[in-house]
């Protein structure tokens, strides 16, 4: 079982084959191009299908609290004019 309690993960498979099995039953399989996010506190199985390769960004929920307080959200920074 996959669980990050205190955070997120956002990935996208380059390689193989993976499938993310929820506890309902239902099941997403992905793989070379495709990309999944794991809200936090997300409960899935995480079976590896064929030999895989993946890039994520794991987000802690201090890094959230951090953003909030530092700049807010990317989309509200302001580009220089």
């Amino acid at each position: 079982m996959l669980v990050y309690p205190n955070g997120a993960e956002y990935a996208v498979i380059a390689s193989g084959k993976v499938a993310l099995s929820n506890p309902d039953g239902s099941i997403g399989t992905f793989g070379p191009g495709e990309s999944y996010i794991l809200p936090p506190a997300t409960e899935v199985r995480f079976e590896v299908l064929e030999t895989m390769r993946k890039f994520c960004v794991l987000q802690t929920a201090k890094q959230r609290q951090q953003e909030a307080r530092t700049c807010g959200p990317w989309y509200r920074k302001r580009l220089p004019t």
